[in-house]
């Protein structure tokens, strides 16, 4: 969706959400300080809300089969479908927050060299594979 912006020319700004944690941050007080400009602590907590606890909410579900070695692989699958995505980086009209685990992914991409990118389906065919490990124990 943000290539299909910067392609009609629409400033768009990404948050990496992965930089976000990794600066301790909840998403929420990012996108109120950082993006709709509300009043803040240097802590990225919206000042009208310091006695308010964040909800926690579409949290990763634990009550599944799949194995701490299959997320890990369908992580390193989603990355690289992300892998698609580089050549945005450089436009004008793109700003991005928090790129820290970003920058670590343009790392990882340039070094797989070239190979075949490839689409969300079989994005989706990969993952499932992984996943049907599981159900079948093997």
């Amino acid at each position: 969706l943000a290539n299909q912006f910067l392609k009609e020319g629409i400033k768009t700004l990404l948050i990496d959400l992965a930089g976000v944690l990794v600066e301790g941050y909840d998403v929420s007080n990012v996108i109120a300080c950082d993006v709709l400009g509300a009043a803040c602590t240097t802590e990225k907590r919206f000042m009208g809300a310091l006695d308010e606890k964040p909800i926690i909410a579409n949290a990763k579900n634990k009550n599944h089969t799949i194995t701490l070695e299959q997320m890990q692989q369908i992580d390193e699958v989603i990355e690289e479908y992300e892998c698609n995505f580089l050549t945005m980086l450089g436009h004008r009209s793109l700003t991005i927050l928090y790129p820290s685990a970003l920058d670590k992914l343009v790392e990882k991409c340039e070094g797989l060299g070239d190979r075949d990118l490839f689409g969300v389906e079989a994005l989706k065919g990969k993952i499932v594979k992984i996943a049907k490990k599981s159900a079948s124990g093997s």
